[in-house]
């Protein structure tokens, strides 16, 4: 099998259909990647790129980088992606583990070549956007002829490298084969409705993918999604009145600022959030904005994507009132393809393997807060080496569990509510509270009481110096009203402390995710 084959079947059928739209108007049909894809891998080919070769790819999301992703698998190489957001070091231990064998980027991600010794290694190297010396002449591919071959692989034959982590100790590397890509593609586009003809505006590259292999269009937001929470909404919106897309697949953060315009977006007819907690409040601005569409959120992780979804008109008032009450985020039904158990909350201890009887014996009943599991076909099983397989992995019998690290319970419907991470829950003499629910609880308040459109962005929950404490990020004036109003909603929580922040930290890659770490540093100077 080769995933290639699965694009040369939209080829077939949608050769003079958009396959990608750049921010900047460039655009390729499904045939012009298909040649594309075939002139560059046969340049790869000539400088001695092959079967079982390690690419490092760091280039933004645009039509060079599946240009690139495609080639790379028509020649049964893998394709590895180091998030340089995580850091100098970051980097330096995903490629001391991989020694990648080529390296395929634009020209800031060559600069790391200085600091990296093992990219430094790598004799064979592409600059995307412009030339540099000790690298080869991308565009050299216009002239080499179309290759069509296509190298014939086992289905657990690497196709793409991720990391999922690397903040502390060696990273996890996350290795997704030929035959898992085309699992999770087939039970996303179920998820989603993925349809040929569509045209999606997406943000995320892993359902730019799923859109390739199902016929849909994907257009590329005129935006840097480096830093997808303070993008400028104008080009978009340009974008978006000349193509019209039937449908958008992006994180919260990017509908954040889409919203700030204010404005109706009546050609969507779906609309997919996901990569970080989405709130009710967002949901129901989406619903309002977007009066045409479908608007879902949809849980899931690196190894295990998607997860359980949510359509934003399941949410009644009985699913608010207990939003406020503390039960947490919901987040819908776990899909069909994916076992789901909550587990006690072991957060630390390593479950290599467990018998089924144990197993059993840690599931919690509805209602009963604990670690989110989940087991299926396009479950990520380990890691690349097993390291990391220990702490994350649940062998019960043959089958193995991913553990997320997310804490979450199911309720007698069957629906899952989340918590956030099991981590970083607070736990004093007065018992447990899960962060998400707080601030999920503080969102929702905020926003039934019309003072979360234009002043509030954000709130985190943390213990601090044995203080439960509620940091509230706000562009407010006078900060003390949107703490005052907190008071009385939250009063369950037991929240001792309400601060005022300029600024909450947030992860790098979606810009919606609380870094909790930074948070405490930014408490750590407070008096």
């Amino acid at each position: 099998m080769n995933l290639v084959t699965r694009l040369q079947q939209q080829t077939a059928q949608h050769g003079d259909q958009a396959a990608i739209v750049q921010g900047d108007g460039q655009a390729v049909t499904f045939s012009q990647l298909e040649e594309r894809s075939g002139q560059t891998a046969a340049m790869f080919r000539d400088a001695g790129l092959g079967q079982g070769d390690r690419v490092v790819v760091l280039a933004p999301m645009s039509i060079d980088l599946y240009v690139v992703l495609i080639a790379l698998w028509r020649l049964g190489a893998s394709a590895m992606i180091v998030d340089p957001g995580g850091g100098l070091a970051h980097v330096r231990r995903g490629c001391k583990r991989l020694q990648p064998t080529g390296l395929v980027g634009v020209a800031r991600a060559h600069a790391l070549r200085a600091a990296v010794p093992s990219l430094r290694r790598v004799k064979r190297a592409w600059c995307i956007d412009r030339w540099l010396p000790m690298t080869g002449r991308y565009n050299a591919w216009r002239r080499y002829p179309h290759d069509p071959a296509i190298t014939t692989l086992r289905p657990d034959t690497p196709a793409l490298v991720t990391f999922t982590s690397g903040s502390t100790g060696e990273p996890k590397a996350a290795v997704r084969t030929h035959g898992f890509l085309m699992r999770q593609h087939e039970v996303l586009s179920r998820s989603i409705d993925l349809a040929p003809g569509q045209v999606d505006l997406a943000t995320l590259a892993v359902f730019a993918l799923a859109n390739l292999a199902s016929g849909v269009t994907t257009l590329i937001p005129d935006a840097d999604l480096r830093r997808i929470g303070h993008i400028d909404p104008e080009p978009v919106w340009r974008q978006m009145q000349q193509h019209k897309p039937s449908r958008c697949t992006a994180s919260p953060a990017f509908f954040e600022r889409l919203l700030t315009l204010n404005r109706p977006m009546p050609w969507f007819e779906h609309v997919c959030t996901g990569g970080a907690p989405a709130f009710a409040s967002l949901l129901d601005r989406l619903a309002h904005a977007c009066p045409n569409a479908r608007v879902t959120a949809v849980y899931g992780s690196t190894e295990a994507e998607p997860i359980a979804e949510l359509c934003a008109n399941s949410l009644g008032e009985a699913e608010r009132r207990t939003i406020r009450e503390g039960g947490g985020l919901p987040a819908g039904r776990p899909i069909d393809a994916i076992s789901l158990r909550i587990v006690e909350d072991r957060s630390g201890d390593s479950l290599p393997q467990v018998s089924p009887v144990a197993f059993d014996a840690m599931t919690q009943p509805a209602g009963q807060a604990g670690e989110i599991v989940v087991s299926g076909l396009h479950v990520l099983r380990g890691y690349l080496d097993g390291q990391g397989d220990e702490q994350t992995k649940i062998h019960v019998g043959a089958e193995v569990w991913h553990r997320t690290g997310d804490a979450g319970r199911l309720d007698d419907q069957g629906r899952l509510w989340l918590l956030g991470r099991a981590s970083a829950k607070v736990v004093d003499d007065r018992g447990v509270v899960y962060p998400l629910a707080v601030e999920a609880a503080a969102d929702q308040a905020l926003f039934e009481q019309d003072l979360g459109n234009e002043n509030f962005v954000r709130t985190a929950f943390v213990l601090h110096h044995g203080r439960r404490t509620l940091v509230v990020q706000t562009t407010d004036p006078k900060p003390a009203r949107l703490a005052n109003r907190l008071r009385e909603p939250l009063a369950w929580a037991g929240i001792e402390r309400v601060l005022c922040a300029p600024r909450i930290p947030v992860d790098r890659r979606h810009n919606a995710k609380i870094d909790y770490l930074g948070l405490r540093r930014w408490l750590a100077k407070q008096r």
